[in-house]
């Protein structure tokens, strides 16, 4: 029997083939499918009870176990097959070499532990982000647009700190990369000046929080609700639904008038011109009655009524009110209208059109022919 598991099968590698090495695998798959099948129902039954548990944390626990359990599955399927040499002459082969005793060298190691680890990184950051957005939803002192900005921060913080780890454990000489590459990057510098630019101006808006996720902004002549802030560009969409990617540079160094921030009122007016002849004191009523009966005007708030001017063909007016700095400002601007004009025909006041009088002279008209 122990000839029959020692007998060679065939050679892979350098290495022998045995029937006992092949009932070591099949051994170890075993015994990894039975252990994913426990892992998933101790992350999806077990961990279910839990309070802080739900799909979304549940799924990313079992992919973090189920990526080392795999991972040490490989390693046990590496070392029973005694592969173990081939692995490491693998592992070692160098990928770059620097002929300087300091300069860069990289091997096939360094890169699958590099990616390695930031793969597992980036999977316990997504749960760890997770379990910082509950914590943030639970506190009542922050606002959206706050919660966004510290997720950001440790999000980026935490992606900073998984390369540094990652690096260290390849063996990478992070000052020899930075000298070798010192010229490379100052000329990308140079020609991605925009770039870092965003970039800089991407970490101002998150750190000052000039606006917000959910601020009403006003920019170059558009009305737009924040919807996304990255690092180097943020995300606005405009009353018609349509979504506009913004460098953050404009944002910073381009006058921005934000809707949402400081007081919730904010004061709107209304242009209305009358024909000559009409009732000034009627037509006053009238529109102090029209924007006295939107629910959305503030009562809080003193309505005004400015006679503006004499113009060329209507008497001029304008009507002030304070609203909440709405997305939907300009459809009580509308309502309100609709009242002023159906106010204005019940009570016979006259909404002029331009008119011009020309005035010839007759010394002017000359005629080269007589009228027949």
């Amino acid at each position: 029997m122990r000839e029959l598991l020692s007998y060679q099968l065939f050679e892979m590698l350098g290495s022998p083939i045995t029937p006992g090495r092949l009932i070591l695998v099949v051994i170890l798959v075993l015994i990894i499918r039975i252990g994913l099948k426990f892992l998933k129902a101790f992350v999806f039954k077990t961990l279910k009870q839990r309070k802080w548990f739900d799909d979304e944390r549940g799924l990313l626990v079992y992919r973090i176990a189920r990526a080392i359990l795999m991972l040490i599955g490989v390693l046990g399927v590496i070392y029973a097959l005694d592969l173990g040499h081939s692995w490491q002459r693998f592992l070692d082969f160098e990928l770059i070499s620097a002929k300087s005793e300091d300069g860069l060298r990289i091997e096939v190691r360094m890169v699958l532990t590099f990616l390695l680890v930031l793969f597992l990184a980036h999977l316990i950051i997504r749960l760890l982000m997770s379990l910082v957005s509950r914590s943030l939803e639970a506190n009542p002192k922050l606002d959206n647009g706050q919660r966004f900005t510290v997720k950001k921060l440790i999000k980026y913080g935490a992606y900073v700190i998984a390369f540094i780890i990652a690096a260290n454990s390849a063996g990478v000489n992070l000052n020899a990369l930075l000298v070798g590459s010192a010229a490379l990057l100052v000329g990308v510098g140079l020609g991605m000046q925009h770039l870092f630019d965003d970039f800089i101006s991407g970490f101002v808006l998150l750190f000052e929080g000039t606006f917000q996720v959910g601020d009403v902004i006003e920019f170059d002549g558009l009305v737009a609700r924040v919807v996304h802030i990255d690092i180097r560009t943020s995300k606005i969409v405009t009353r018609d639904g349509n979504m506009i990617i913004v460098p953050n540079r404009k944002l910073t160094s381009e006058n921005l008038m934000n809707w949402s921030h400081g007081s919730l009122l904010s004061r709107f007016h209304i242009a209305v011109g009358v024909a000559y002849g009409s009732n000034v004191e009627l037509v006053k009523k009238l529109l102090y009655q029209a924007a006295l009966e939107h629910p959305d005007v503030s009562r809080e708030k003193p309505i005004i009524i400015r006679f503006e001017d004499f113009g060329e063909s209507s008497l001029d007016f304008k009507l002030f009110f304070w609203a909440d700095r709405s997305w939907d400002i300009e459809i009580i601007r509308s309502d309100i209208r609709f009242t002023i004009d159906k106010s204005f025909r019940e009570n016979g006041v006259q909404v002029p059109f331009p008119q011009r009088d020309l005035h010839l002279r007759s010394s002017q008209i000359q005629s080269k022919e007589p009228f027949n």
